[in-house]
């Protein structure tokens, strides 16, 4: 299991009981990032590791500024865990949420923005975007 913690990302396992049943976290965690400021991580497979940071609001000169700013600033990275992290492209608009799995044969991942579009990258972390489906809101409402 991953997760973002205040001074940095986190894998630790899950024990289990006599009937592989989930029944407890491991005593041990590894850091695997200093990040602190992450706020969605998730497993695009084996190896690889993906989380975002939250969107901050820049200024024109791209540095950190009030909420009434029109930009905002968003990091993501890869990572082979272990090993260090590289920047993932995420699409133009606000991520706020991540997820992978395999969809029609291809491993992907998808995100949602702040828009409620669902885009996905399929094959390589380093491929283009794609909108996977823009109706989220009618398919939550199914």
């Amino acid at each position: 299991m991953a997760l973002a913690a205040d001074d940095g990302v986190r894998l630790t396992g899950i024990g289990r009981d006599d009937s592989q049943t989930p029944s407890k976290l491991s005593s041990q965690a590894t850091k695997v990032s200093e990040r602190g400021d992450v706020t969605m991580v998730t497993f695009y497979n084996d190896l690889n590791l993906v989380y975002a940071t939250s969107a901050m609001p820049i200024d024109a000169a791209g540095k950190e500024g009030d909420r009434g700013s029109a930009q905002v600033a968003q990091q993501a990275f890869r990572q082979i865990t272990p090993g260090p992290d590289v920047q993932q492209r995420l699409p133009d608009s606000t991520v706020v949420a991540l997820a992978s799995g395999q969809i029609a044969l291809y491993r992907r991942l998808a995100v949602l923005d702040d828009l409620g579009i669902v885009r996905s990258v399929s094959g390589s972390l380093d491929g283009s975007w794609s909108i996977a489906d823009s109706q989220v809101t009618a398919l939550g409402a199914q």
